[in-house]
């Protein structure tokens, strides 16, 4: 739960993804809103014992960064 990175390529797969939530000594904004984010999405649970089987539309966030820059150069140059 404290890996952003680990976290987001997990759910670059597609699969049920679960979460151990752990007390941590700090919080940090930045990955507490990603938590927030992935959960109200539906592609991360909780881990509360037992396993689910559910699905959601792949994180593909390189994809999704590459439109946004591409349609910013599209305006940029017409």
């Amino acid at each position: 739960c404290d890996s952003a990175s680990m976290l987001s390529e997990a759910c670059f797969t597609g699969k049920p993804v679960y979460c151990l939530e752990f007390k941590t000594r700090s919080k940090k904004p930045r990955l507490a809103n990603l938590h927030q984010s992935l959960y109200a999405e539906g592609m991360v649970r909780p881990w509360r014992g037992t396993f689910d089987q559910w699905s959601y539309t792949p994180l593909d966030e390189a994809r999704r960064v590459a439109q946004i820059l591409k349609e910013k150069h599209t305006h940029v140059f017409v």
